[in-house]
């Protein structure tokens, strides 16, 4: 997928977010990537929400997702 801000091609991989109703994080893993999402939401906590389609652009720094969100 071509970056939408710099036109660049990004990299393929999911996306997931952790933290509190303060405090978020964003985490990105390349699609290649040997660990599963799944395993890391679970190893770093619940996520809020995480997409397993996401794209992010290294050059500009942009993420890309289709975003699920999980009721708690």
């Amino acid at each position: 997928m071509k970056c939408p801000y710099c036109g660049d091609e990004m990299l393929e991989g999911a996306l997931s977010s952790l933290g509190s109703s303060t405090y978020t994080e964003m985490f990105f893993w390349p699609k290649d990537s040997e660990e599963n999402i799944e395993q890391l939401n679970e190893e770093f906590g619940h996520p809020l929400g995480y997409s397993e389609v996401a794209y992010a652009c290294r050059t500009c720094k942009k993420a890309v997702a289709v975003w699920d969100y999980k009721k708690k």
